[in-house]
């Protein structure tokens, strides 16, 4: 049955296509930019576009919230976390996709991100750092990491994931390398220990040494370092600073 046109507060019927904009709750592109609402869900209707809902996309977006917040795919499934969708579309649950078709879709996501990482691999690049993380997760699971450290064209810094894996065997037995003669120890913390082992071949360190560093004559100067410490004064507050600084410098280096 066709509906009666509506009267504006002015009494007026306007014409058809506004009052097919006001019956749907639909904008008029032509027209200047109205003004916000000040309410939450105001700000997020004009700060976002509006995307159709559909399974391909609900898919897509399920799949990077639950990886980037680290949780199971079973939370699709969970009451609660259909009611919270439900909130924010109503009806939602009747084209959202869950467990069984998320864990197919979680694959290509996954390829698609794979071919990615390859094309940046592959790009015109002077050099590639590569660094390792090992962590253990709240169920006692260890994993390890490669990631890839490299500069684009702006030098501006890319750092991806080249792979993660589970870690198996018994940590309470015998290691798997010598530490001695295979461990990659810290460069940073290295350079530490070199600089006071350093410090200790000039002479014995003063017992005390003052808060504030003493100024003397080229206190860097390479005589300082070689000859003798026999009365010079040597200022190891200053060294130490200089060397924790370079220290510093190559911790926060990708290199």
């Amino acid at each position: 049955m066709p509906k009666k046109i509506k009267h504006d507060q002015t009494g007026s019927t306007k014409s058809m296509a506004d009052n097919l904009m006001g019956v749907h709750q639909l904008e008029n592109p032509n027209k200047k930019e109205v003004q916000r609402s000040s309410t939450l869900y105001g700000f997020l209707k004009h700060r976002f576009p509006k995307k159709r809902l559909c399974p391909e996309s609900s898919k897509t977006s399920l799949v990077y919230f639950i990886s980037q917040s680290n949780l199971p795919l079973s939370i699709t499934e969970s009451a609660s976390f259909q009611a919270l969708l439900e909130i924010f579309h109503p009806g939602i649950l009747k084209i959202l996709v869950w467990q069984n078709s998320l864990t197919a879709h979680l694959s290509n996501v996954f390829f698609f991100h794979q071919q990615h990482i390859h094309n940046i691999l592959a790009s015109n690049v002077n050099g590639i750092s590569f660094t390792t993380d090992v962590w253990t997760s709240p169920h006692s699971i260890a994993f390890m990491g490669v990631t890839a450290h490299l500069l684009d064209n702006k030098f501006e810094l890319i750092s991806v994931l080249l792979r993660l894996s589970k870690i198996e065997g018994d940590w309470k037995k015998t290691p798997v390398f010598d530490p001695n003669q295979q461990a990659i120890g810290c460069m940073a913390h290295t350079i530490h220990l070199t600089a006071h082992d350093g410090l200790n071949a000039l002479g014995s360190q003063p017992d005390s040494i003052s808060e504030e560093p003493t100024e003397v004559a080229g206190p860097m100067s390479i005589s300082n370092l070689v000859d003798p410490p026999d009365g010079l004064n040597l200022n190891y507050n200053s060294i130490v600073s200089r060397i924790a600084q370079l220290a510093s410098y190559i911790n926060q280096s990708p290199q």
